[in-house]
């Protein structure tokens, strides 16, 4: 498996949408959200993260939004068993080197418990919040590196 940042921002997000086997064809990701988060993402706050097989077939992925040194999850997938805690472990591995004090997941699930999510009380999340973000990394308001050539 192959994993990367940025490559292919509009196939996850599509795939993140996209009706779930055995799962009413219901999404929170209609149309207008897809272009809220594209906008998000050409401003380089959205990123998406992606886990390739060996065929170069997009197996699993991710997006969210990062803002000083929390980084927001907003939605995941995963086409082949265990592809989806591969991209998830390794996306915490950057944020982790990169300084970010916090991956939200904002619902954890009991598989995202499993993987070492917690359930953090409110207060505390506000202080994550409330930090400056002038605090981020390097001091810039930009806290994911630009990747796989995005200027």
């Amino acid at each position: 498996m192959k994993f990367t940042f940025d490559r292919d921002f509009d196939a996850v997000i599509a795939a993140c949408a996209a009706p779930r086997p055995g799962r009413l064809p219901l999404t929170w990701i209609a149309p207008k959200i897809m272009w809220a988060y594209a906008a998000l993402h050409d401003a380089g706050l959205a990123h998406s993260y992606e886990v390739w097989d060996d065929r170069g077939e997009l197996v699993a992925g991710g997006n969210g939004v990062a803002c000083g040194r929390v980084f927001v999850g907003e939605s995941m997938f995963t086409r082949v068993s265990g592809a989806g805690a591969f991209g998830l472990a390794l996306l915490h591995r950057h944020l982790a080197h990169w300084g970010f004090d916090l991956h939200d997941v904002k619902l954890p699930s009991p598989h995202l418990c499993s993987l070492g999510f917690r359930r953090m009380p409110r207060e505390e999340y506000a202080t994550y919040l409330s930090r400056p973000l002038a605090a981020s990394r390097r001091g810039d308001s930009q806290s994911v590196p630009r990747l796989c050539g995005r200027p």
